[in-house]
């Protein structure tokens, strides 16, 4: 009856400056402290990263957007950087000591909620997505929400 590993999805608070990121790290170092492990799934754009790396480290990590990390007992992190015309990697979920990970594919999760959730209507997809893109990713991501008849297709 103890908590082995936390699933974090981010959400816009968590990364930005004030008490909704405060508490979300508040949260984590508890989860640390109670010798549990941490996955942050980071598919936001803007914001501040939450994981416990640098910016040296960031910047050593291959080109990306998005970001999971997998932080074990005691204090080992794995990093998966996510590219944006990618698919969204399967990670491995720490569980008690003695068990082996389990691998949760993060593509076919966030799948099977978007098909499953309300968020095809509660998302507006008028205008830009969110964050600094080049131009051929904007192009990537207009053709992606007009083949999933979110909008006409527009050019960019």
């Amino acid at each position: 009856h103890r908590l082995v590993t936390a699933i974090e999805v981010l959400s816009p608070d968590n990364k930005s400056s004030g008490e909704g990121r405060e508490k979300y790290l508040q949260k984590c170092r508890e989860v640390r402290s109670a010798s549990a492990g941490l996955v942050e799934i980071d598919l936001l754009r803007t914001g501040k990263t939450t994981l416990r790396l640098s910016a040296e480290g960031l910047a050593t990590l291959p080109a990306w957007h998005y970001l999971a990390g997998v932080t074990r007992t005691p204090n080992q992190q794995a990093v998966y950087p996510i590219a944006l015309q990618k698919r969204l990697p399967t990670i491995k979920i720490p569980l008690a000591d003695d068990d082996p990970d389990v691998f949760l594919d993060l593509q076919a999760a966030f799948t099977i909620a978007w098909q499953k959730g309300p968020y095809p209507a509660l998302l507006n997809y008028d205008g830009l997505p969110p964050g600094p893109m080049a131009a051929e990713e904007i192009a990537w991501c207009e053709q992606i929400v007009a083949q999933g008849g979110y909008r006409a297709a527009t050019n960019p």
